[in-house]
Formats: structure tokens, sequence, C-alpha cells
């Protein structure tokens, strides 16, 4: 229960925006700052470093967002970026992001000072000013290159987590900066080793890592992805659905098949099945058909799920969700009648190569009256490349062999196919 706040204390929220005055009440947050200004305007007019810091994170706390005193609090310190220092700057990027309000220009016009006083920054600040630049795609080739270099200079004071961090910012920036990455996952990998695991990872930061890794090849990415197969376990009750998508897609990319990684992964999705969106739903069976999990449960517990999401799905996501169950030879007959009549209500969103993968996955699933019709009306041949063309022509034959009665459709289709591939 809330503790009694005296009314001397609640007069000032009367000006400000009733779900800010009433989160700052219920958690009771710092008195002493809140209670020294009157409104939202007042607080605009800050011109102090610290101040203006203290007040977007005090707005982080309550997780509120105002545009306005934000819009303020940005011209000013862009007005008077001269005055600030790169860890200044960190930290105020940080407090923008958590209140979605980091802009390409705040970060354009701090380059120059964040490169002249970098060397002033901890390994911290470093992460939060490159995850800044990164979280915008903001690619600056000045303030990359200095912080690289510090980066290289001081890799012994980052933490585990820190350089998860840090080696994604590369990543999202597109910088192919093998030797760096390299450097990265050794020093990832010693300090895990010389800790003996007690600092562990978040799975935010096993996801992170994976996908920064998971580019450079099954080779190159080898000695991180073992090292994340056993940081995983401990703590795989705690990923979220997209969490383990983006996981199981790196794993995927860099070709690594842990088979106990792969259970594990299984039995946490099976767990938060419906937290799953359709987008990743699809993308965690084509993960597990990519791997040969032709008997792993999580098939038939997605065909559960799939009446919640179907309707949300676009047609990526049902063609690879078609062909993620004929890969691990799992036939459902529960999967066509409930993907078909999808298929032909969204049959002119679908393009060729969506339309290749569902012939595809009903040459082995088995000829459907509504995906017949949908595919013989709306597949565009002429889209088509010469080699799709022929898997084409034949997935059609497969399907010809088993249609009976719905024949005439196909043998069209197949007609219009073996012209196209003949010309």
């Amino acid at each position: 229960m809330l503790q009694y706040v005296n009314a001397k204390w609640l007069s000032p929220w009367r000006s400000f925006p009733s779900e800010v005055a009433g989160t700052i009440r219920q958690l009771q947050l710092n008195e002493a700052f809140w209670g020294r200004f009157k409104n939202i305007p007042e607080m605009a007019t800050a011109t102090d470093k610290q101040e203006i810091l203290h007040i977007l994170e005090n707005f982080v706390l309550v997780n509120r967002k105002h545009v306005v005193l934000c819009q303020r609090l940005k011209t000013t310190v862009i007005r008077r970026i001269d005055e600030w220092t790169a860890p200044e700057l960190a930290l105020l990027c940080r407090s923008f992001a958590e209140l979605s309000y980091l802009h390409e220009d705040l970060l354009l016009a701090m380059t120059e000072q964040v490169v002249s006083t970098l060397s002033d920054c901890t390994a911290q600040e470093l992460c939060l000013l490159l995850d800044a630049y990164a979280t915008k795609r903001c690619f600056v080739q000045s303030v990359t290159d200095a912080v690289t270099e510090q980066t290289l200079m001081r890799l012994k004071e980052f933490t585990p987590s820190q350089l998860c961090l840090h080696a994604s910012s590369y990543t999202r920036l597109g910088m192919q900066n093998e030797e760096l990455m390299r450097r990265i996952s050794s020093r990832i990998i010693e300090a895990v080793g010389d800790a003996g695991m007690e600092p562990g990872f978040s799975a935010r930061d096993i996801c992170i890592l994976a996908h920064a890794f998971a580019k450079l090849g099954e080779e190159k990415s080898r000695d991180v992805f073992n090292m994340l197969s056993r940081a995983a376990l401990p703590v795989m009750r705690d990923f979220t659905a997209k969490e383990l998508q983006s996981l199981l897609v790196s794993c995927a990319h860099a070709r690594h098949a842990d088979n106990e990684l792969l259970e594990n992964i299984s039995a946490q999705a099976q767990r938060c099945i419906s937290q799953f969106s359709a987008e990743s739903l699809a993308l965690t069976l084509r993960g597990m058909a990519f791997f040969g999990r032709t008997d792993d449960p999580i098939f038939t517990r997605a065909l559960v799920e799939l009446p919640r999401v179907i309707l949300t799905m676009r047609p990526a996501d049902i063609a690879v969700v078609c062909s993620s169950f004929t890969a691990a030879q799992v036939n459902s007959p529960f999967l066509v009648d409930l993907v078909s009549p999808v298929i032909l209500e969204k049959a002119p969103t679908f393009n060729a190569v969506e339309w290749l993968l569902l012939l595809r996955s009903y040459a082995k699933l088995g000829p459907n009256k509504m995906f017949l019709s949908a595919v013989t009306n709306y597949l565009k041949v002429d889209e088509l490349e010469p080699g799709q063309l022929d898997e084409a022509l034949g997935f059609t034959q497969q399907l010809m062999k088993e249609a009976g009665e719905d024949l005439a459709p196909l043998d069209q289709l197949y007609s219009v196919l073996r012209e196209k591939a003949h010309a």
C-alpha cells in the first residue's frame, strides 16, 4: 500500500500532466528534484548540463516522454554543444534513446565534441555512444574510428556484457572489421573463462552477440557460438519469444547445430508459444526445419497457435510456415485446411517466389481446391527465373498426379510454364 504523501509535497503536481504526476506520486520519486519545478515549461528552460541530464533521467524513471520538453532541451544542447563532453553526451543519448527521442541531428551535431573528448570516456560510456549511433544507423567515420581506437586500447576494461553490446553496434552500423570482431570474441571468451561463468549473460546479451557474429560464417564464429551455447542454458527460461527466434535464426546463419541448445530453445518456445507473433513463429519453425528437427514437438504445438496468428500473417510468413512443415516432413491436413482459405483470400499479394515455395509445399502436402484456384489464377509466370521455371514445372507435375478431377486448371498452368521454359 502506498504511504501517505502530505499535501505540501503534492501541490506542485497540479500543473504537471496527470499521468506524470500520478506516476511520481505512486513511485514517490526524488522530492528534492521534482519540487524545484512548477511545471514542464519551466523545466524546458534549463541550460545547465547537469540539470538537463537530471531532468531527462527523471522522465526515464517515470517512463513518460514529453515531446515539447525533449525538443526544447535537445535544441538547447545543440546550440551549446561546445560545452558538452563525450561522457556527458553518452548519458544524454542514453536518456533520449530510452524516451524514444534520439534523432540524427543531435548525433551529427555532437560528432566533433565526441571525437575530441572521447578519451575521457569509460568503457560503459564508449558502449553507450556507439550504441546511440548504431540505433539510428547513423554511420560517422570519424566517430567509429575514434571509438574503435579506444576500444582496442582498453579492451580489458570492458565486461562481457558491454562487449556484447559493442559487437552488436558495429554490426548494426554495417562495419566489416573482422580483426576487431576477432579481438572482441577472444576477449569475451577469455573474460568468461577467467570468471568461471560467474558474471553470466542475460538473454539479451546472448541474442545480440549471436546476431553480431552470425554473418562471419561458421568457421570464424564457431568459438563464440560454442561459448554462447553453454551460456544460454542457465538463462533459457528468461528468453522471450522474439529472443528465441533471433537466437535460432543466428544459429542457422552460422550453421551452429547444437542439439542440447536446440532442445532447450524448443522447450522454452513451447512454454511461451502464446507470445509469438506471426513473423516470429514462422521464422522459428523455419529455423527448426533448417536443422532437420523432424520429430520436434514445436511443430505440433505451433499448429495449435496458428489459428490465433494466421490472419495477421503476411504472404511471406504463410509461405515460410508451409515450407517449414514440409521440410520437417510434418504432413498435416489441419495445416492445409487452415492456410488454404487464407492463401485464396490474399492471393493477389503473393509474389512469384512465394508461389514457388507454396507449390513445393503443396506438392508434398497434397492438392487443395482453394490453393489450386489461387495459384492458377494469380501466379505470374513471367516473373519466374529460368531455374525457378524448371522447379515450378516439376512441382506442378507432382500436383497433377494427385489432382484427379481438378486437373484442368493445373493442366493449363503446366502448359503456360512449359511454353515459357522453352521460349
